[in-house]
């Protein structure tokens, strides 16, 4: 999730809204693993239920239109999709790309997986 979280990077996490208000595009979530739900990732929703998610040469559009993502460093070259984001998932990618393993990998996240929102990053030393 370079640069906006780092490796080693302390991060506190929310965990009770979503309980009463859905997750949105552009939130930085942490979730258990699809295939390693002892383990714990953390990744940027770009597409929420119901959306058409198509990337084209590393450009994410969310149904036919380019998403602005300033906050991705390496979007990589990569074409996918069109697909749609199944009702209870979510599509979630790394801020980097070319190192992130991901939707485009495993598919879409279900929201049971979904521990929490980062709110707060704290710097490394």
């Amino acid at each position: 999730m370079a640069p906006s979280v780092e490796a080693g990077q302390c991060v506190l996490i929310e965990g009770i809204s979503y309980r009463f208000i859905l997750p949105k595009r552009g939130d930085i979530v942490v979730f258990r693993g699809i295939d390693t739900p002892t383990h714990c990732f953390i990744k940027r929703i770009v597409g929420v239920p119901g959306e058409h998610i198509t990337l084209v040469d590393g450009d994410v559009f969310v149904n036919g239109k380019l998403l602005n993502e300033a906050y991705v460093i390496d979007k990589g070259h990569v074409t996918w999709g069109p697909r749609v984001v199944e009702e209870a998932h979510y599509c979630v990618l790394g801020d980097n790309r070319r190192r992130s393993n991901d939707s485009l990998y495993w598919g879409m996240l279900p929201v049971e997986n979904i521990v929490g929102k980062v709110i707060v990053r704290i710097p490394t030393r």
